[in-house]
């Protein structure tokens, strides 16, 4: 859900963008409405929130554009967006009636605002403090931001030449608003859509890292920016990085290449350090998928074998974009075999469709009957069979 949300938020963006870029606000057109209609009807009022809050934050800091035409443009595509959304609550209200405009209201707006919660009968949880976003984000961009933070060694602070003259903190702000609004347009409208889906969802208590996927596009753009200046400038930390990021891709390979050759079992080494069951089952089903390999997985290996190749001979060469492009082509391979290879068999073995098959063989005559379990009242977290 939390995908599909981030899709259709960003591709309405990006045309958004467009569409003061090419057109100056004139015209709407009407991928806008039809994108933000998607976002609405995956996941809620969201879907026209945050792209609206976005972009006339956008739309103000360019100052192209007067009050009244940015409030224009915004009710242009806030009305013509929830029109398609909107025949679809009306139904959902006539079915449900007022207890599901309740829950509606409840989990869009209560929640958001810290308000009464009254109409859900259920606890999600995901309360998290303020720090926990900032958190997720570093994690997320993984191992990219060991990078940026191996970069901050050595790092030279240049001596002020006019000692004694401390910039004051209103010369600060303003020097900071000036060097904001100097921005090329690419960098300001990403910088408006990261910081702004970061401080929306600050505000509700309950925070998900997936929440914050429709910044991701626009802060990868700065990430990147910052990994072509450490390449540039810091040398020896894109090199270390690349040796460091190399050497747990090698071991990855090599632990699943001697499992699959039968001269390493992960399951006994691991019985040695705990006894717990869910461990050891999941050691055993990630094993036993290299045991075994799939046709898949054996492609997997190879391209993480050359990718590993490939930052070798790029590291032997020491050529710094170069070896940073090699830790690209890695850290997809690693990607890959992360969830191409562990993960698809974890899921293998934990998969509920061999027991699905099965009582779908044994009792064919509740064949056109559907058994969902999922009350979270019941003690159970979101757990679909």
């Amino acid at each position: 859900v939390d995908m599909v949300l981030t899709g259709f938020i960003v591709a309405a963006l990006l045309q958004m963008y467009r569409w003061e870029e090419k057109l100056a606000l004139k015209g709407l057109p009407v991928i806008i409405p039809l994108l933000l209609s998607g976002a609405v009807l995956t996941k809620g009022p969201v879907g026209i929130i945050l792209p609206l809050f976005i972009f006339g934050t956008y739309l103000i800091l360019l100052r192209r554009h007067s009050a009244l035409q940015i409030f224009k443009a915004l009710l242009y595509i806030g009305v013509s967006a929830a029109f398609l959304p909107l025949l679809w609550y009306i139904a959902a209200w006539r079915q449900g009636g007022d207890a599901f405009l309740n829950v509606v209201l409840a989990e869009n707006f209560g929640r958001f605002f810290h308000l009464s919660e009254a109409a859900i009968s259920y606890d999600l949880g995901h309360k998290e403090p303020i720090w926990y976003n900032f958190v997720t984000l570093v994690a997320g961009f993984l191992p990219w931001t060991l990078l940026l933070v191996f970069s901050l060694f050595g790092f030279n602070r240049k001596p002020n030449d006019k000692r004694g003259e401390r910039p004051t903190l209103g010369s600060r702000v303003r020097h900071i608003v000036a060097d904001l609004l100097a921005m090329d347009r690419v960098r300001l409208f990403s910088l408006v859509a990261a910081v702004c889906t970061l401080v929306f969802y600050t505000i509700p208590s309950s925070k998900r890292s997936v929440y914050l996927m429709p910044a991701y596009p626009f802060i990868s753009l700065f990430v990147a920016q910052a990994m072509l200046y450490v390449a540039e400038h810091r040398s020896r930390c894109t090199r270390v990085f690349a040796a460091v990021f190399a050497a747990i891709g090698t071991a990855a390979f090599g632990v699943a290449v001697l499992t699959a050759a039968g001269a390493l079992r992960p399951v006994e080494i691991v019985a040695k350090f705990t006894d717990r069951a869910d461990t050891l089952e999941t050691v055993s089903a990630v094993a036993q998928g290299f045991a075994h390999p799939s046709a898949g997985t054996i492609v997997i290996l190879i391209i993480l074998a050359l990718a590993l190749l490939t930052v070798g001979y790029q590291m032997s060469r020491r050529i710094n974009i170069k070896i940073l492009y090699a830790s690209l082509f890695l850290s997809g391979a690693l990607n890959l075999f992360v969830d191409g290879a562990i993960m698809h068999n974890l899921r293998n073995r934990t998969s509920s469709r061999e027991f699905a098959a099965r009582i779908r063989s044994e009792f064919p005559a509740e064949r056109d009957r559907i058994y969902v379990m999922n009350d979270l009242r019941a003690g159970f977290t979101n757990l679909y069979g």
